[in-house]
């Protein structure tokens, strides 16, 4: 075998096991202890700024619940106590829902994308989301994050 196919061969083996390794690691759950009774599991957080404002993008994989019992109580709680309800919502999932005044009906929900619009004074503590019959931690930090302009910065844990 020449000698640039060996080095070839040596530089891609090594690549490939890096790469089967990043895509098959189990992923670490974005929190320790989520609650049961929410029916869904945080996924990952995505925050871009406007100005001086936040969008907030909370992706959730759901369990086996239907967008009635889930969207009615659906909030995002700021350490203050204010209850922020979702400035838009994306659906996954399929099923013989009809649509009613509270918005679209899913028979079996899959994946929801709540988009919250939040202002610097939101951040000033722990967020927690209310969901189903339960709730589940987006963040336990406190402070502005940092976001640069036109960019958006995803958060895996809710340690933040």
């Amino acid at each position: 075998m020449p000698r640039r196919r060996k080095i070839l061969l040596a530089l891609l083996i090594p690549t490939l096991l890096v790469t089967a390794w990043q895509w098959l690691a189990p992923k670490p759950p974005y929190e320790n202890q989520p609650d049961p009774q929410a029916g869904a599991e945080i996924r990952y957080v995505r925050l871009t700024r406007d100005h001086s404002f936040h969008w907030m993008h909370i992706r959730m994989e759901v369990h086996g619940k239907t967008t009635s019992e889930l969207l009615p109580h659906l909030a995002l709680v700021t350490a203050s106590g204010r209850r922020l309800t979702p400035a838009g919502l994306e659906l996954e999932g399929h099923g013989k829902g009809q649509a009613t005044a509270e918005g679209p009906h899913l028979d079996h929900l899959e994946g929801l994308t709540a988009q919250f619009w939040m202002g610097l004074e939101d951040f000033s503590g722990p967020l927690e989301l209310q969901i189903g019959d339960g709730s589940l931690t987006v963040r336990t930090g406190s402070g502005s994050p940092e976001v640069p302009p036109n960019k958006e910065v995803i958060h895996h844990t809710c340690d933040w």
